[in-house]
Formats: structure tokens, sequence, C-alpha cells
């Protein structure tokens, strides 16, 4: 049994005599993206990657191909070649800017980020292109780390060299695989804002927690692991470690009004 295997499974018990039934909060995403997902939506995922479902989320390959078959087109854009090349989920995969979409306006039934709004240095770029191309109706989901966080405050002011050694140490990244991080869109106060400056409807914006960051430093997580239990009481929810957002472009009156003749016709 290698260190990195000994120290996932003390985790795992610890968690669970601390902060029993703690999920990652990807599994919040997922099950975000699951109820949201319409059969045969146009669904364009941001930051996309190279896969839907992380490989071990339970069920990954189940969850993964559910998706896969409910929506009727998923496109992915990315600027990072290396995960395009690794890329097998998605339809088709695009390289591209998220501040300057290569689509045409309300051309999505529903935008996805996962793990990608921290990276944005111009939100107000994303949110422009995001509600330039979603159709009325549409969602935007994303997850994000919370800004209000202690590990994600300390993140926030670390040196990005230093920053990507923590995060080999931690999670097993490549140094390569770890991109500048900005915290514009993450908290609520900031997601509230932007949706209302781009005339963005919010629907919901959950706290969650998720697996602890420092699971591969042994009994120290014990900190962590308090932590999380402490914010998961309610009236401390905005301390929770990560935010799943989703933003709707309303539907506008004029835009009611035909189909509201033609069933007024229809009766008459």
């Amino acid at each position: 049994m290698t260190w990195h295997q000994r120290m996932d499974r003390l985790y795992w018990w610890m968690c669970n005599q601390i902060v029993p039934g703690q999920k990652n909060s990807q599994y919040a995403y997922l099950n975000t993206l699951e109820h949201c997902l319409t059969p045969a939506d146009r669904w364009l995922d941001m930051g996309c990657g190279h896969t839907l479902v992380p490989a071990w989320i339970k069920q990954a390959q189940a969850r993964q191909k559910q998706l896969i078959n409910t929506a009727g087109e998923i496109i992915g854009i990315d600027c990072d070649d290396v995960s395009l090349q690794k890329n097998q989920c998605h339809h088709r995969t695009v390289k591209g800017s998220l501040y300057d979409l290569p689509f045409e306006d309300q051309s999505f039934d529903l935008l996805t980020a996962n793990m990608v709004v921290e990276h944005i240095d111009d939100p107000d770029a994303l949110f422009s292109q995001v509600k330039r191309v979603l159709k009325p109706g549409g969602n935007f989901i994303f997850h994000t780390p919370n800004k209000w966080s202690p590990l994600t405050c300390l993140a926030a002011v670390f040196p990005q060299k230093l920053k990507n050694k923590i995060v080999n140490l931690l999670d097993g990244r490549a140094e390569a695989d770890v991109f500048p991080t900005h915290y514009h869109i993450n908290t609520a106060s900031q997601i509230d804002a932007l949706a209302k400056a781009h005339g963005l409807q919010v629907v919901e914006i959950k706290m969650v927690n998720s697996s602890a960051d420092t699971a591969m430093l042994g009994p120290l997580v014990i900190v962590e692991l308090l932590y999380m239990r402490l914010t998961n009481h309610n009236g401390l929810r905005n301390y929770r470690t990560n935010i799943v957002t989703v933003l709707q472009r309303p539907i506008e009156k004029t835009q009611l009004l035909p189909s509201r003749n033609i069933i007024m016709a229809k009766v008459a």
C-alpha cells in the first residue's frame, strides 16, 4: 500500500468519525446538473477539461453515460490542448476563450463550469458571454470554491509557485495542471451582483462542504474536519468550502406573447 493510499484510508476513517456522511462537493454539483438537464438540451461545458464526471465518483461511468444520452448535444470548450486531446466524452470539443465564445447568440439551453470560474480574471466579460449565448429560460450551473472558507483565503494570498507545490503535495496534481486563481466569482454576494448586472436570475446559490483539502496531512486533517462539522450548521453555511450555483436567463414578457396568442387562437 502506498503512502497516499494509507493517508486516504486514515482520512476516511476520521471523516466518518467527525463528519459522518460528508461527501465531496462534486456530488452536489452532479446532482444539480442531473436535475436541471432535460432531454435534447444543447449544452456547452466551459473549461471542459477531459471528462464530465470524475472517475472516483460512485457509478461514474453510468452517470456520465446517462448525461450523454440525455443531452441533445454536448460541446466542450477549453484553452488547454492537453485536456482537449484526452477528452472522449463530449460530442465535440472546441479550443477557445470563455471571454469570446465562438457561438451564435441564444444557441444553448445549458451552460456549465465545474471548478472553472475561480480562474476568471474578468467576470464581466464571462457573464456577458453567458448571457449572450444562453437561450431565454436556459440555465448556467457552476461549481467553485467559496472565497470565505479558510483554506481558500490562504490560497488567495499564496504565491503561485508555492501554491503549485502545495497542490502537488496534497492533491497529487502536476504543477502544469494548476492554473492561476482570482476568486472574483466566489462569494454569494459577488455572484448575486454579477447576475443582476447582466440580467440573469439567481435560481439557487447552494453552500456546501467538500472533502478535506488537507486529507494527505494525516491527523492534522482533524482541524479541517472539525471546521466542516461546525459550518454544517445553517447559521454558518456562508463559510462552507464550496458553492454550487444555478443562474437562469429570464424569459422576457415579449417572448411569451406569441405563444399566448397561439393558445388563445386555438381556444377561440
